[in-house]
């Protein structure tokens, strides 16, 4: 999670350097996000795209319904979440903890995914839908989510569930618990708790 001399880490943020890199791992061009983009679109949303509507309120409506219809998606997919302990390890005078992350296409595949490989799957439809994705970061978690006419809306993707998770979350239920996760980051980040990072995907990328 970090490139930076175990002897120079001074904050949270240093400790997490490493995750300005997770764009890198977005990959909406990929043949099977965009067939995998394609089908959630036709059918679940009936070919619509919320980032076609000139209406602000129209707009914004349409991104969250996009984003619960996209997790209506991934339950139908039979995805589910799996998750694994991040493994402390060193390399040379660098501390850091390290997990594995699988990309988009492998998530699709293998119908499982950690927290952050969900939310790099849907940062990923998102971006190929025309949309703009966003991935907040707390200590432990991610989750997806997107900005939309300066307004962010979230959903709780580890809703699917997983053996021994004890069930899956509807959309509505997985929508309702994202808003509530994302309430608490925006808390946090306007009161300067820096282990609130956001991920915004569209403006990493083009610095």
């Amino acid at each position: 999670y970090t490139d930076i001399p175990a002897d120079e880490v001074t904050s949270y943020p240093d400790m997490m350097h490493n995750t300005q890199l997770l764009p890198c791992l977005v990959t909406p061009e990929d043949p099977i996000v965009k067939y995998y983009t394609s089908q959630v679109q036709d059918k679940f949303m009936q070919g619509e795209a919320a980032s076609v509507e000139n209406d602000p309120q129209k707009a914004m409506q349409g991104a969250k319904d996009f984003l619960v219809k996209l997790y209506a998606a991934t339950v139908a997919s039979r995805i589910v979440y799996s998750g694994t302990p991040r493994i402390p390890q060193k390399m040379g005078d660098t501390c850091s903890t390290v997990q594995s992350a699988r990309l988009p296409r492998e998530v699709v595949a293998g119908n499982t995914g950690l927290c952050i490989e969900l939310s790099l799957l849907y940062a990923s439809v998102l971006k190929a839908a025309g949309l703009h994705p966003v991935i907040f970061l707390i200590p432990g978690h991610a989750f997806p989510g997107v900005l939309v006419n300066n307004y962010y809306f979230a959903i709780e993707a580890t809703g699917v569930g997983g053996q021994g998770l004890g069930g899956t979350m509807t959309p509505e239920q997985a929508f309702e618990k994202g808003s509530q996760e994302l309430a608490t980051f925006i808390d946090g980040y306007q009161k300067g708790d820096t282990r609130n990072i956001v991920i915004d995907i569209n403006d990493i990328e083009a610095k």
